[in-house]
């Protein structure tokens, strides 16, 4: 029990260490923080890729 506690809590903490630009940058071919105003956010995300990448990494920032 005590085992399956820490296997959880250390994916949940690697899950919560990916960075939703880096997965938008990975998927499009494109770096967020060369594009755009520079921040690698949601909002550079949606401005410079559409707005399904904005989503995208919106919903793994607030993840």
């Amino acid at each position: 029990m005590i085992k399956a506690v820490i296997i959880f809590l250390l994916v949940g903490y690697l899950i919560g260490c990916i960075h939703g630009s880096k997965v938008a940058q990975f998927l499009s071919g494109v770096d967020l923080k060369k594009t755009g105003h520079g921040n690698a956010g949601a909002s550079n995300a949606t401005l410079s890729l559409g707005w399904k990448y904005g989503i995208l990494v919106a919903l793994i920032d607030i993840g």
